[in-house]
């Protein structure tokens, strides 16, 4: 049996997704990083990833935390840095 630390969402809205990935595959030329397959991949998450959150929410409400995607990188970083620091010290 493990045992659960901290449980993280990182909401982020689809064009901020798709903005980063195109980013990516200008540096790295992926052939999966076309829009239709990335709507595709953002379309399963939906399906079969985001039903999760409420189970998980449900289930460890004091390590489930929601992180805002959304924001910069480095202000991600921060974010869940300080909720880990809390569990850690």
């Amino acid at each position: 049996k493990k045992n659960i630390s901290h449980i993280f969402e990182l909401f982020i809205d689809y064009e901020k997704i798709y903005e980063r990935i195109q980013s990516r595959s200008s540096k790295e030329n992926r052939d999966d990083d076309k829009e239709g397959i990335i709507k595709k991949r953002f379309e399963k998450y939906q399906e079969e990833t985001e039903p999760l959150y409420d189970y998980f929410r449900k289930k460890f409400p004091n390590y489930y935390h929601k992180v805002d995607g959304n924001q910069d990188i480095q202000k991600i970083t921060e974010d869940i840095t300080k909720i880990a620091e809390k569990w850690v010290f």
